[in-house]
């Protein structure tokens, strides 16, 4: 099936190179949009929300979790504080380390393996970017494996047209640092390019009990950018390299109820040890060639490496008592300290078409891609003495997880966009062909010796069809409907179904000049919901294993209001309402190992059912004060029955920026300013605060 679809793709590519001798000038591209702006977001057929530069500048946010807050249909589970490993959901879809939305950076897949082991323990950077796309129904057809509930994709700072740079340092409480630095040229031959770096580091707002330990963390990232668009040529290059390595004190052992009543932010003397280091290594080499005025190409190659070692405490609350969670001596080697060491990479080639011919806007992709997880792990065994972690013993390397899992994967879409004046019908279809293979070792180190199981393996080929259109009433209104089939990366769990859904999209859009709304009532019909064991879960199974949830239904409603009241001549007031209902629940009684002793009807675990942003600031030019006040609703952590269940969460946020000039402001932020303590999540070792109140200052220059 893969050489059929690049023989067909090379035979349409070979045609347009010799059916186009005159090929026009080529215009230098960046960072790789999936739609390009926010008027682009209002045209799409289907559901489209684009945060702009000057969006994100407002509160100036280095949790995309806090970013996407304002986001309707977005749903985040906290759970460091810091979003270090953000949990991201889209219109139902399960919040866990996102692993069920399609997750890009610069249009490239940038989970640490997409496929094989979509769960993202690596997040880019979210302080060093420049925009962000959420994409939901239809429009997200374009992309996958996993885009049920839609897709997120990151854009990074852009190489700029002529000499320039850009530095922001921040200070907050907790020995909270960040900067980040760009700068960049393009000259007159068409060569530019960008030096960035950013970086953060924090003590950490929770304690340790009976130590001075920090639970903070340490992050650099640094980005190189290359591009090259010489006037008169069809062609342009573009070169992307990316590194970033994090320390983190962080750990998955919660608090119990009545400690949490005690002091949120403590944490167990148990979890002392717990620390986690990561490597990431992200290279993409593009070229675009124009053609002509309708017709362009462009071809990604991408390679990304992950590394990581997670080592934590592996007991949960109730194994441990009350006792040594409280200090007391444990019994020898009671406490496993699992080193949770993994590597990762994903890799491949995308090559993808636009044409416009009359009525036509005809985009077409196909991407061959390669991933693999790779885990070699062991445990340490302590005794708690005088509060003390003290050595006991050690399995052998491997002993606690050795396998491998990869995959090889080819994705076609074609998305046809008929402008019919008042109407726009846009039709897609897409096909994804995967193979996985997964191999367990047995001899804890050499690799020789396979599990009886191994290999497992999976081969599936699905074909996912797509229909939106949108209406224009008047040049103030419009309506939009859509369906489409999602679709969730298989496994190779022996008698786990596929994860399909049936997703609908209907409502409309209204704008005014600075007032602007929006309302899309949507719908996603599981065939089979899967629920995967990782760590981060708590699940009881073996890593990995996948388990069927059966049916289950996600009705929602998606409501946005914006406006800008012009108070006098130099002062406006910004105004912005973002709310979203969903009702997500089990359509089958079941019990399993997993989700539980689930009753029809249960809720599906981390999915509130309400959800309120509200924004409101004024704007006197050079001084401009903004709140952001955001709701959720309670949350059923677990599937059988609500048996558990996070706090409501009300946050407040205040920031006010005050221009110097055209090359120099400052900021001051507090997040959560009236200190509101919440139980965010309860997974996987008990229950889990947000972050108290919190002030930082910033200052930024353009050179």
């Amino acid at each position: 099936m893969k050489n059929k679809l690049f023989t067909a793709i090379s035979a349409v590519t070979a045609s347009l190179v010799a059916i186009n001798l005159h090929a026009s000038s080529a215009e230098l591209f960046e960072e790789i949009t999936i739609f390009g702006d926010k008027d682009a977001a209002n045209a799409v057929a289907g559901s489209a929300t684009y945060l702009s530069a000057e969006e994100l500048q407002v509160f100036s946010y280095s949790d995309i979790q806090q970013v996407l807050r304002q986001v309707p249909g977005v749903y985040v589970q906290y759970e460091d504080g810091y979003g270090l490993r953000p949990n991201i959901g889209i219109r139902g879809v399960s919040t866990e380390r996102s692993a069920r939305i399609a997750l890009l950076e610069d249009g490239v897949p940038i989970a640490p393996a997409p496929y094989a082991a979509s769960s993202a323990y690596y997040f880019p950077t979210t302080g060093r970017m420049n925009a962000v796309e959420v994409l939901k129904g239809p429009a997200a057809i374009s992309e996958g494996p996993n885009n049920i509930g839609g897709a997120l994709n990151l854009i990074s700072t852009p190489i700029p047209s002529s000499a320039a740079g850009n530095l922001l340092q921040e200070v907050g409480e907790d020995s909270t640092t960040r900067t980040h630095l760009t700068y960049g040229a393009t000259n007159s031959s068409g060569f530019g390019y960008l030096l960035e770096t950013h970086q953060m580091k924090s003590d950490g707002f929770q304690t340790v009990n009976g130590t001075n330990d920090t639970t903070g963390y340490d992050i650099e990232d640094y980005t190189l950018k290359m591009s090259y668009a010489p006037a008169g040529s069809a062609h342009s290059f573009e070169m992307k390299y990316q590194y970033a390595q994090q320390d983190s004190d962080q750990s998955y052992l919660g608090l119990t109820d009545a400690d949490f009543k005690q002091n949120p932010y403590q944490r167990y003397g148990v979890s002392q040890l717990d620390h986690m280091t990561t490597e990431h290594n992200q290279l993409i080499l593009r070229h675009g060639y124009k053609f002509s005025d309708t017709t362009t190409l462009s071809t990604t190659v991408y390679n990304n490496e992950h590394k990581r070692n997670w080592y934590k405490l592996n007991n949960s609350i109730s194994s441990i008592g009350s006792a040594v969670l409280a200090g007391g001596d444990s019994a020898a080697g009671a406490l496993q300290v699992k080193s949770n060491n993994r590597e990762y990479y994903s890799r491949g080639v995308a090559l993808k078409l636009d044409m416009q011919r009359d009525i036509h806007s005809i985009e077409m992709g196909l991407r061959y891609h390669e991933d693999e997880e790779d885990r070699f792990q062991y445990s340490d065994y302590f005794t708690q003495t005088n509060g003390a972690m003290v050595f006991d013993n050690a399995t052998a390397p491997g002993a606690k997880g050795d396998c491998v899992v990869g995959a090889e994967a080819t994705s076609l879409y074609i998305k046809d966009t008929i402008d019919l004046g008042d109407l726009t019908i846009t039709a897609g279809i897409r096909f994804e062909d995967i193979d996985l293979e997964r191999n367990d070792w047995t001899d804890n180190g050499p690799r020789q010796v396979l599990s009886s199981s191994s290999p497992k393996k999976n081969s599936i080929s699905v074909t996912l069809p797509s229909l939106g259109a949108t209406y224009k009433l008047s040049d103030k209104l419009s309506l939009l409907a859509g369906i489409y089939q999602g679709f969730g990366a298989p496994t190779v769990t022996d008698g786990v179904d596929n994860e399909e859904a049936l997703n609908i999209e209907v409502g409309g859009r209204y704008q005014d000049g600075n007032t602007s709304a929006s309302l899309v009532v949507f719908s996603s019909d599981y065939d089979n919901l899967v629920g995967e064991c990782t760590a981060s879960i708590g699940c009881s199974g073996s890593i990995g294993d996948t388990y069927n949830g059966g049916e289950a239904s996600v009705l929602g409603a998606e409501l946005t209001l914006a406006t800008i009241f012009s108070l006098n001549a130099s002062t406006t007031m910004p105004l912005s309402v973002s709310y979203t209902y969903t009702d997500a629940e089990f359509d089958q009684t079941f019990d399993s190992e997993f989700f539980g002793d689930v009753t029809k009807g249960d809720s599906l675990p981390y999915i509130p059912e309400n959800q309120l942003s509200l924004s409101a600031g004024i704007d006197m030019g050079d001084l401009s004060i903004t709140t952001l006040a955001t709701f959720i609703d309670s949350m059923c952590t677990v599937g059988d029955g609500c048996t558990e269940k996070t706090y409501k969460q009300t946050n407040i946020d205040l920031v006010a920026n005050y221009e110097v000039s055209d090359e120099l402001s400052f900021y001051t932020r507090v997040d959560n300013i009236t200190d509101e303590v919440d139980i965010v999540a309860r997974q996987p070792k008990g229950a889990r605060p947000n972050r108290g109140r919190t002030a930082s200052v910033g200052v930024r220059l353009s050179f």
